[in-house]
């Protein structure tokens, strides 16, 4: 086994003893699991980030803790170590889902997308309006970025995450190309302003207890 390939395992291996841990049973990582993993590391969040952010989680939670529980804390984690700055309040995690939608909508009329880009993504607003699930249509925008963005942005978004992840590659490991792939296109939302919608606050039943309220306490009419 090459010494990159144990180091992945072992790094797996060492989040599954964590969650073991504060689920009180035995934990194995899922396929999904290990691709945020993998994700993780090859963009080189320390183990310890992680590790932390699993603790936080289960010492809040009353229910399983699970990576899709403690990504957004790990990201925002990864963003200080990475630039030495908290994460910018206006970051994905904080929008609600119509403030996440109105930016969608914003990048697929913005006259710098080009055409494959703003149709796929008005398309893909169109879905979001009838009801279609958020998360699916995030994984769906993360395939086809890559083909839609276009040329320059795409190669600016390949040179900046490989250059990145070459900075934290021990000698002799070879970078995980499906999580290279992930990470840009994580970029390419951040500089096209896609926030991940799966992650957005959905105040829609909120809004819609708010309209109920409302009209209950408005007179009525004689």
């Amino acid at each position: 086994m090459s010494a990159a390939r144990s180091g992945d395992r072992a790094y797996a291996r060492a989040v599954e003893r964590a969650l073991s841990r504060w689920n009180g049973r035995s934990v194995v990582l899922s396929p999904r699991d290990f691709a945020l993993l993998s994700r993780w590391q090859a963009v080189g969040v320390p183990l310890g980030t992680v590790l932390e952010a699993i603790a936080a989680a289960g010492r809040r939670a009353h229910g399983p803790v699970t990576l899709t529980h403690v990504s957004r804390a790990v990201s925002e984690a990864w963003e200080v170590i990475r630039t030495g700055r908290a994460p910018d309040p206006s970051s994905p995690g904080a929008f609600s889902l119509q403030e996440g939608r109105r930016k969608w909508l914003a990048a697929s009329e913005a006259r710098d997308s080009g055409p494959e880009l703003g149709e796929m993504l008005a398309g893909l607003v169109r879905r979001l309006d009838s009801g279609e699930d958020p998360e699916r249509l995030d994984r769906e925008l993360d395939r086809e970025l890559p083909r839609t963005a276009g040329r320059e942005l795409l190669a600016e978004a390949e040179r900046s995450v490989r250059a990145r992840v070459a900075r934290h590659l021990r000698p002799g490991q070879r970078a995980d190309e499906a999580a290279i792939l992930r990470a840009v296109a994580d970029h390419l939302r951040q500089a096209l302003e896609l926030p991940r919608l799966g992650h957005c606050r959905d105040d829609r039943a909120t809004a819609a207890r708010d309209a109920v309220d409302a009209a209950a306490r408005r007179p009525a009419r004689g």
